[in-house]
């Protein structure tokens, strides 16, 4: 019960958003109230703005102990939803949280409210005291506004960890100073300076050589009910209770912002911390302080509400071994049970599991195509552009892959997939495959050439291999990469045969075997080489995957495949493009979706448990009940949210990816005409969401040069714009423009 409780959580409106329960008290100025919410325990400060204030001013927000009128910045944000708060940049953050300065728009006679955490300045004891002040300037500084309030809270219910030293291994850590790698030890430091952001000047810090791995630490517990479960600290950390199967991956997304872990039963449950192991081997990583708050049943019932109503929709997740072996030790079969466990909770009806691309080493445990045992490189790190790893290899000598993935997959009630992606050798390097090694005649660039029906029989004695292994079904993901066909009739060829091997098996086992393919939607370069109105006539295909090729044609039509499927047993579920921000933009393509006649979507993420937001989130995306409830809670509380205009920013390896493009959300006001400016230039105007710079083209690829760009953003917001300027930074030679 407990897993299954905890998950079911929210969407985090209740941090935000949710509504605040705590009696207010009587105000020290007119007009100012406050709350505190049961959730975050946060305070939640309301002000009303004058109505003649101008359309931008500067918030600017103080804490001092009671009487005292010694004024220190607080930590606050402003009352945004948890898409916002998704997509908001670092240089605003810090701004608001460690400056105490909020910049609000366009908010003349309206209530706008801060929120303020009080930990640990003003709370002592568990006890809130503390006056409380917000000053209102103009864009040149000039005050016209102050509000004053006292704040009280009892937080003596709430657990915090802080005391890092109280751990059960008190052999494996050293007090005060900072541990040397060769050491083996954790250590707690204690006396450290504000510039490291910690509490208290404390924080549990975490090395040790590449191939040692700490011992875990254990913090006992004695709780009984429901706790919400929040993380502060730069992290990574590996973080589970006693009584999970699996580890979450955690760290503050930002300096000093607490992170909702989870919440559920804690009885008889004490916190494991285990050290991180990455690409190159175990990880360095902090953590200051871990928050428990008690919940009520009726809290619980209250955040859990969200996945009310029936699932009606499939849910189809791609599950990558290789790449979950990048960032986790995967050496013994269990370590896959512990990856899965996610698609388990998250609800998924369907895994495609990757087994490897024609042309490279396997991923699984074949004898007809060469395994990949040793080292292989990644995607880059910092500023290595291509580091090496042997985590995979490991992976590979220690456990049978696909068999793993089909045991606890059955295990959790989810069909498993084999996936191989059409063709990738990965030429002169240590991934390519002895049989694109021995013909090189039979590619075309970096890929197997199908219409070669060598090439076709190579890929059918693989899959034949994983159906003797005991897959459920299988599936081939025609964008991995889709110059491996020629013609529409080479893939067609293909397919066909694939369909009579399935059928064969069919025979054999008495049980239908399931194709899926995935392939890229028309608008794409290689769109025409898919004939999928063919693949669904003929019945080679059982799910049907259009997917945008990269990051463009994120919103294309889905009318021409369901039409193509209408009467017919095949499903289409369209994959949601992997860089849009949860929940909001996320949210908004699959309603869009749905209303369109899909029937579920499919996901190319395959690192659930790196993202308890996501995995929240997951059980709602089958739902189009709780998906349009969301949607009217996010259309209630816009009113009351903070205006603004947050972007989803360019982030590349080393450089601009050309086939990226910001994405905007807008935050307080109604969703209406967006228009953009690039360097004083328009360059989009949208009627209506979803708001993409340029368009989602190919004529759209080279809109942002290398250097310095301005984007102004106008919004219409009832009789006028609400307009905010953006600076993209050079490229420079990291290219990254973060959060």
């Amino acid at each position: 019960m407990f897993v299954r409780n905890f998950i079911r959580m929210g969407i985090l409106i209740g941090i935000l958003l949710s509504a605040i329960i705590s009696k207010s008290v009587l105000p020290d100025s007119p007009g100012i109230h406050f709350s505190v919410d049961e959730l975050t325990r946060y305070i939640h400060i309301s002000y009303p703005v004058p109505k003649n204030a101008p359309d931008k001013i500067i918030v600017r927000c103080f804490w001092s102990l009671p009487d005292q009128g010694r004024w220190n910045k607080a930590k606050v944000f402003p009352f945004i939803s948890e898409t916002a708060i998704a997509m908001v940049l670092k240089e605003n953050w810090k701004e608001w949280y460690e400056e105490g300065t909020i910049h609000e728009f366009r908010a003349a006679g309206l209530t706008r409210t801060v929120i303020f955490n009080p930990y640990p300045e003003v709370q002592s004891h568990g006890l809130v005291d503390a006056d409380f002040r917000i000053l209102l300037e103009n864009p040149k500084g000039k005050q016209f506004a102050e509000y004053r309030v006292h704040l009280h809270a009892d937080n003596r219910d709430i657990v915090y960890i802080e005391d890092w030293s109280q751990v059960i291994q008190k052999k494996e850590i050293v007090l005060n100073r900072r541990t040397e790698p060769e050491e083996r030890k954790w250590s707690f430091e204690t006396n450290l300076n504000d510039s490291t952001g910690s509490t208290f000047g404390n924080q549990l810090f975490v090395q040790s050589l590449p191939d040692i791995s700490l011992t875990a630490l254990t913090y006992p517990l004695n709780l009984k009910g429901y706790y919400a479960i929040f993380i502060q600290g730069k992290g990574p950390i590996d973080f589970r209770l006693t009584g999970d199967e699996e580890s979450y991956r955690l760290g503050s997304k930002r300096p000093g912002q607490e992170r909702l872990w989870k919440w559920g039963r804690m009885d008889r449950q004490h916190l494991v911390l285990e050290q991180a192991y990455d690409y190159t081997g175990s990880q360095s990583g902090t953590i200051d302080y871990v928050k428990l708050i008690p919940l009520t049943d009726e809290k619980v019932k209250e955040l859990e509400s969200v996945y009310e109503g029936k699932k009606d929709k499939l849910l189809a997740f791609y599950w990558e071994p290789y790449s979950w072996a990048f960032h986790y030790g995967c050496w013994q079969p269990l370590d896959h049970r512990k990856a899965m466990k996610g698609y388990q909770i998250g609800e998924v009806d369907l895994l495609d599991t990757q087994v490897g691309r024609f042309g490279m080493k396997s991923v699984y445990e074949s004898r007809i195509v060469d395994q990949l045992l040793l080292d292989t490189h990644g995607d880059p790190i910092g500023t290595t552009k291509q580091p090496t790893t042997n985590n995979v290899g490991m992976m590979q000598q220690y456990t049978n892959t696909l068999d793993a993935s089909i045991r606890y997959g059955r295990e959790f009630g989810i069909p498993v997939f084999a996936n191989f992606g059409l063709s990738n050798c990965y030429k002169n390097t240590n991934l390519q495959g002895q049989f694109s090694i021995d013909h090189p005649e039979w590619m075309r660039g970096n890929r197997l050439r199908f219409e070669v029906p060598e090439v076709r029989q190579f890929a059918f004695d693989a899959f034949e291999e994983c159906l003797e292994i005991g897959v459920d079904h299988i599936s081939v993901d025609l964008c991995r990469y889709p110059d491996a066909i020629d013609v529409p009739e080479t893939c067609n060829a293909f397919l066909r045969d694939l369909r009579k091997l399935a059928d064969q098996w069919e025979q054999e086992r008495g049980s239908k075997i399931n194709i899926m393919l995935r392939f890229p939607v028309l608008p794409d370069k290689q769109g025409h080489l898919f004939d999928f109105a063919t693949w669904i006539r003929e019945c080679w295909v059982d799910y049907l995957i259009p997917s945008a090729l990269a990051e463009r044609f994120y919103n294309f039509d889905l009318r021409p495949y369901l039409k193509a499927a209408q009467a017919t047993n095949c499903k289409v579920i369209p994959r949601i493009g992997y860089s849009l921000n949860y929940p909001g933009l996320v949210l908004f393509r699959l309603r869009q979706m749905y209303e369109q006649g899909a029937d579920g979507m499919y996901s190319y993420r395959s690192l659930t448990l790196s993202d308890p937001e996501i995995l929240r989130l997951m059980p709602v995306f089958s739902r189009t009940e709780a998906i349009e409830r969301w949607w009217q809670r996010d259309q209630a509380q816009r009113t009351h949210c903070s205006k603004g205009i947050y972007i989803a920013p360019l982030v590349g390896w080393f450089k601009y990816w050309k086939q990226q493009r910001i994405r905007v959300w807008l935050e307080g006001i109604p969703q209406r005409t967006v228009e953009m400016y690039l360097d004083g230039k328009i360059v989009s105007k949208c009627d209506g969401p979803p708001y993409t710079l340029g368009t989602e083209g190919y004529e759209s690829d080279s809109l942002i040069t290398p250097g310095k760009h301005t984007l102004l953003i106008r919004a219409r917001d009832g009789d006028g714009w609400l307009e905010q300027t953006f600076q993209i930074p050079d490229v420079g030679e990291r290219g990254e423009w973060n959060y």
